[in-house]
């Protein structure tokens, strides 16, 4: 029957006269022949064919959706013909979501997985944060996820740069002002009477950035991000109060000093109380560990043999998700 025809029996009847599947797949929406192909993913049409068929349920509430959003974009009543094309959209995407989901193709895709999590999350958890956490929370927080909250090395430096378009070689020009530095003389361009070694105002050495001369308590990681990944590693390296280079990052060549270091460290509570605070928040608000431990008395949780003793080590307290009770 074409779905115009199908339009005009909705319109008369309201609905259409055909039992649930949802209930007959438990809900899921994926009859039992199909979630047993997810083990295996069926790949070719005699495969499909060979399965039984599986009724699709249009029913009135989701009509009734269609004729909004139709009605929401074009500011009238679809007619019969309009109502039978959304409906034929309708069936043609449920068709090939039951199907993705009977192959399995919900499986490797991060976007899918995410959503479902999210739903899933929205109707398992026993209950959302609705009141700020005690100190006491906040505590027993910190001590069980330290790890979260520890201070990474950092470096204060100062780098001169040499661009590439500005020089036939500018890792030569970087080489020849460090040179000069280490002589002790200045190199061209910078003041008489100076001191040696020390940072030319701006413009006097080096080529005009919009990059900063100087940098205060930067991670590793900061660094990647304006210079790259091995201007980072040679920063984080490099003798506190000399002139390195040339260092190469993504932009060009450059001259770093490293005026101070300071190395990892795990600060105390009071320190972190504000992270800790946010972090609290963001994870009991999203409810996600909090939904998967209700649902937790249907699963047993299987972690590598050698994975276990570096979790057991790790730990700060309790951890069901991860086996220990």
């Amino acid at each position: 029957m074409h779905f115009v025809g199908i339009a005009a029996l909705l319109g008369g009847l309201g609905a259409l006269a055909i039992r649930e599947a949802r209930r007959e797949t438990n809900g899921r929406g994926i009859p039992p022949a199909a979630r047993s192909a997810r083990s295996a993913p069926a790949t070719t049409a005699s495969a499909t064919a060979a399965r039984p068929s599986v009724v699709v349920t249009v029913r009135t509430s989701e009509v009734e959706d269609l004729r909004a959003g139709f009605r929401a974009t074009q500011r009238r009543e679809p007619t019969p013909a309009e109502l039978g094309d959304l409906v034929e959209g309708f069936v043609s995407e449920e068709i090939l979501y039951r199907e993705g989901l009977a192959r399995g193709l919900d499986r490797d895709d991060r976007v899918v997985r995410r959503r479902i999590i999210d739903r899933m999350t929205e109707l398992a958890r026993p209950r959302v944060a609705d009141h700020e956490p005690t100190e006491a929370e906040l505590a027993s927080w910190f001590s069980r996820y330290r790890h979260r909250f520890v201070r990474p090395a950092t470096v204060s430096i100062e780098q001169i740069f040499f661009d590439p378009r500005r020089h036939p070689d500018a890792r030569a020009a970087a080489a020849r002002a460090l040179a000069a530095i280490h002589r002790g003389g200045a190199p061209a361009g910078q003041k008489a009477g100076q001191k040696a070694g020390s940072v030319p105002a701006s413009g006097q050495l080096g080529d005009a950035t919009l990059l900063p001369r100087a940098l205060a308590d930067s991670t590793a990681l900061e660094l990647s991000h304006l210079f790259g990944s091995d201007f980072a590693a040679q920063a984080m390296a490099a003798p506190i109060g000399e002139w390195q280079g040339p260092v190469s990052s993504s932009h060009g060549a450059h001259l770093v000093r490293v005026l101070a270091r300071h190395p990892e460290r795990m600060p105390t509570f009071a320190e972190a109380e504000r992270y800790v605070r946010a972090d609290w928040l963001t994870v009991e608000r999203r409810g996600t560990r909090a939904a998967a431990e209700s649902l937790l008395p249907h699963y047993r949780i299987q972690l590598p043999p050698e994975l276990s003793p570096d979790l057991a080590a790790a730990s700060g307290g309790p951890r069901p998700l991860l086996g220990r009770p």
